[in-house]
């Protein structure tokens, strides 16, 4: 499984390292490669958590629109789900619903790591460049 993380530095020197994916899943190290290794357990570690609690509430998905072929796409980064539709909205609730099935199985299998399957690095990159020129 593979999701996006956050590195910073802090004022003592350390690395933090946290995952968005997963809130509240943060970890650190006294070098990067160190916080990286550690960041890995960490997500391993509140997904079993949460799958064992069976609760995966606070989940953000984060969720890439786009225009193809005469129809929207909207990408679930996150589960690696798709929604289409004629209007941005259709796409929207498609993948809301396709999102919300996902979820439902992985509940009746009683298993939330069913949940997450990301996309490709190279959509979270399109979904950074995004953001920052929607922030521009």
């Amino acid at each position: 499984m593979k999701l996006s993380v956050t590195v910073d530095r802090d004022e003592d020197g350390m690395w933090v390292v946290e995952c968005p994916s997963v809130p509240g899943c943060v970890s650190q190290g006294k070098t990067k490669p160190a916080a990286l290794k550690n960041i890995k357990e960490a997500i391993e570690q509140c997904l079993e958590v949460r799958a064992e609690r069976g609760h995966l509430h606070n989940l953000q998905i984060r969720v890439l629109v786009c225009r193809e072929e005469g129809q929207y796409l909207a990408h679930g980064l996150e589960m690696d789900l798709l929604g289409y539709g004629a209007t941005e909205d259709e796409a929207l609730r498609e993948l809301t619903q396709a999102v919300q099935s996902q979820i439902s199985f992985a509940r009746q299998k009683k298993d939330d790591r069913l949940i997450l399957f990301p996309a490709e690095k190279e959509y979270f990159d399109r979904w950074e460049a995004a953001r920052t020129a929607a922030l521009r």
